[in-house]
């Protein structure tokens, strides 16, 4: 397929005609076929956490074998194996269990939490106390220190959530942190 170059005017609509009458496609993914793509994706998530809560309770309150619940509900045998020992140790608050599947780094904090955090920080900063970052680095800290949480160790070593955290929880809260304003001695450059 020969390229065509723009040099004036004239050019240009002969390279535009060029494109239309060859029906030059799109690229594999665009960005209508990702955001269909995603959707699809969590399509899948949710269908995955259907069935695998399904084969769990096929395998733990019928006493079905984990191979034969693997294949009736096309889950992982592996995966189901696992889910069904966590299942188990779980004990008797099966109904706060999460069945879905998980990916990337594990979170200190569940949404809801992070959702409360944001809340207090938006109170904190409409009654004029503003957090600094450290302030919201020791808070973060705290919080999940009351809430006795898995935190990685660099946050019991300086006891304060990390920079990174920080920036991340700011990034996926910044419409409703939106009002929230960090005091100019925090600003980094």
């Amino acid at each position: 397929m020969k390229r065509l170059v723009c040099q004036g005017r004239n050019s240009c609509e002969k390279q535009i005609q060029f494109w239309r009458t060859n029906k030059v496609k799109m690229p594999k993914n665009s960005r209508h076929n990702l955001t269909e793509t995603m959707e699809n994706s969590q399509l899948a998530h949710i269908e995955n956490e259907i069935a695998m809560k399904n084969a769990i309770n096929d395998v733990t309150k019928n006493g079905l074998a984990i191979r034969l619940a693997a294949t009736k509900f096309g889950v992982s045998k592996s995966a189901l194996h696992r889910k069904v020992l966590k299942y188990k140790t779980f004990s008797g608050e099966s109904q706060n269990f999460n069945f879905a599947r998980q990916h990337g780094f594990k979170s200190v904090f569940t949404i809801e939490e992070e959702n409360l955090l944001s809340e207090y920080l938006l109170q904190a900063s409409r009654m004029c106390y503003g957090l600094t970052l450290k302030d919201t680095q020791e808070l973060a800290y705290r919080y999940a220190i009351a809430n006795e949480k898995h935190i990685p160790q660099s946050w019991t070593a300086n006891k304060m959530a990390g920079i990174e955290w920080v920036h991340l929880f700011m990034q996926t809260k910044w419409q409703e942190l939106s009002g929230f304003i960090y005091l100019e001695s925090d600003i980094l450059t």
